[in-house]
């Protein structure tokens, strides 16, 4: 129960340079406040690799090992045969289990997205939904943060389909936009 609720206050996202690419959407943004004082309390670092765990993000990924406060990564994000599948791979090497939620990833196109799942997959992250992982996370309606969850997941549960829907009439399927990779420690 403890580490489930660890869980819910370890945020990390990280961001590609800022030249050329848009910055974290601004509701993601509101959630996360970056410090520059203390690296294993920054939660957004900037970055050139494509993977999430880089230079400045391992000594905090591997805090999470050291300490024993995470051995799973859960990951959401964009361009997923890129970012996300790059840092789900490193992830893995480093000896994490990986949970990518399915609905909270995107990429351009489904043939890139859908075959990057396929490759997390067979590298043995564990794919899952965002309402899934929640609800496991959880455990019980009995969780202090229940409500708010649950709220959460009705919203997520309109939006996907209002993205359905705006991507099946969109000449590119392309619904909207976010940059970068988010991680959460479980």
């Amino acid at each position: 129960m403890m580490r489930r609720r660890i869980f819910l206050q370890q945020r990390r996202s990280s961001r590609p340079h800022r030249h050329g690419v848009r910055h974290t959407v601004p509701r993601l943004r509101q959630l996360i406040t970056s410090s520059d004082q203390d690296v294993n309390s920054k939660v957004v670092f900037s970055k050139t690799d494509f993977s999430m765990v880089t230079a400045d993000t391992k000594p905090v990924i591997e805090n999470y090992k050291t300490f024993g406060t995470a051995k799973t990564i859960v990951l959401c994000g964009w361009e997923t045969h890129v970012c996300v599948l790059q840092t789900c791979l490193d992830l893995l090497e480093l000896g994490f289990g990986v949970w990518v939620v399915e609905d909270a990833v995107g990429s351009q196109r489904n043939r890139d997205r859908a075959a990057a799942i396929g490759l997390m997959r067979q590298a043995g992250a564990c794919i899952t939904t965002l309402e899934s992982v929640l609800f496991l996370i959880m455990k019980s309606k009995d969780h202090e943060k229940f409500k708010e969850i649950q709220a959460l997941v009705i919203s997520h549960a309109k939006n996907v389909k209002a993205i359905g829907a705006s991507a099946s009439t969109s000449t590119n399927g392309i619904a909207g936009t976010a940059a970068g990779t988010g991680a959460a420690a479980l």
